[in-house]
């Protein structure tokens, strides 16, 4: 979204975007003879994924230009030795933290119930583990969305109850919604439908075409784990529909749960022995880099030989004596 604020000598602009980790976003102006930078800017601020970016420029130049939201991503570097004494000359190292490559786990695949099968109707995305609340609670879980979250705004004891099985057990989605139209309700965890650009359209993340740094870019936009108030309601509901902005099926969401395990799931659609909705996700995590010893750098000995170690032979060998090849073994 962009506002224009005109006025006789300085004109204000406005904008709304996805705030991104670890990238910068400025506003600039681009005329005839190239940038125009703003007389002054507000930096970035937000809450959540949405964020605002206000700058000013002079009326005069701006007439006629094109006003261009640019984004880039920025780098951490860290400083060693640095000297905090005036005249006190150290050797500074500059060094920059090793990234950390992401790639994605296995794939799941879980039914989640409804509620009237009285069994396996939330599922823990952290484990991986289908749940089962005790009776009690089962019977406030089956009460419709409207009047449980009535509960939460209005801190109701029963609210309360349900809240803190929810954070002992772990447990992150469970089905709601009546027959035909059910939806997946997303507790103790953040959830995001994210989009990208193809040959100029938006369109939605495939489940498995997604890229997984594309992913750690998208998460940025959620809560870091430990941030929220320990009373902070976590409830959101997804289900699988036509996105009629995006003309596409839209049925992949990214998730952050309160521990911070991070992943990606699809709805891929409702069961009826027993009801319930089908989904498969799969979890981000760190590639495995192959240890590989550089040209000429040495390699350590095995575990439990000392360099210089005389090599036993193998029983019934005598040093010298020629091995016969194996059986039906041409050289």
């Amino acid at each position: 979204m962009l506002t224009v604020i005109p006025g006789e000598t300085e004109t204000s602009v406005v904008c709304s975007y996805e705030e991104l980790q670890d990238w910068q976003t400025r506003l600039i102006a681009r005329g005839e003879q190239g940038d125009i930078e703003p007389l002054r800017c507000e930096p970035g601020q937000g809450v959540g994924k949405t964020w605002r970016y206000a700058a000013t420029f002079r009326t005069d130049v701006l007439k006629g230009a094109r006003l261009l939201l640019q984004r880039r991503p920025y780098h951490w570097v860290e400083f060693h030795h640095v000297s905090l004494r005036p005249g006190l000359r150290t050797k500074v190292e500059v060094t920059a933290p090793a990234p950390t490559l992401m790639t994605f786990g296995p794939e799941i695949m879980r039914v989640i119930q409804s509620a009237e099968t009285q069994t396996n109707l939330f599922l823990d995305l952290d484990t991986g583990q289908l749940l089962t609340p005790p009776e009690e609670l089962r019977a406030l879980f089956s009460e419709p969305y409207g009047r449980r979250n009535a509960w939460e705004q209005q801190a109701d004891p029963r609210a309360l109850k349900m809240r803190a099985w929810l954070r002992s057990s772990g447990a992150n989605l469970m089905v709601s919604g009546a027959p035909g139209s059910e939806e997946l309700e997303v507790r103790e965890a953040e959830s995001l439908a994210p989009r990208i650009s193809v040959n100029g359209e938006r369109v939605p993340v495939a489940f498995d075409q997604a890229d997984a740094d594309f992913l750690v870019a998208r998460v940025g936009l959620m809560r870091e784990p430990g941030r929220n108030s320990p009373n902070q309601r976590w409830i959101a509901r997804e289900s699988a529909r036509f996105d009629s902005e995006l003309n596409a099926r839209q049925d992949s969401f990214c998730f952050r749960t309160r521990e911070g395990t991070v992943g990606l799931l699809q709805i891929l659609n409702a069961e009826n022995n027993p009801p319930g909705v089908r989904v498969r996700y799969k979890l981000l995590q760190p590639r495995l880099q192959p240890s590989v010893a550089a040209a000429g750098e040495e390699v350590p000995p095995p575990p439990g030989y000392q360099r210089g170690q005389p090599v036993s032979l193998p029983p019934g060998y005598e040093r010298g004596r020629e091995v016969p090849l194996p059986p039906a073994y041409t050289p």
